[in-house]
């Protein structure tokens, strides 16, 4: 929780590639972020880090659930 996760390690860890390979992580972390419900609405959000990687992150009631309240 809240470590940075780059996406040459999670490359590694999930699919056991090294070295820099032209993938589609962030297809495949949108898509586990949206099934997974990652953004925020349940207090956790999986939050992209520009040129860096993933964390994971715990927050508040999204603004999304409070604009709906």
């Amino acid at each position: 929780m809240g470590e940075l996760l780059s996406r040459a390690h999670l490359l590694k860890l999930v699919w056991g590639i090294k070295g820099d390979v032209s993938t589609r992580t962030d297809t495949h972390v949108s898509r586990l972020r949206r099934k997974l419900e990652l953004d925020g609405r349940h207090g956790l959000r999986l939050r992209s880090v520009y040129q860096s990687g993933y964390r994971m992150e715990v927050c508040s009631i999204s603004t999304v659930e409070q604009a709906a309240n």
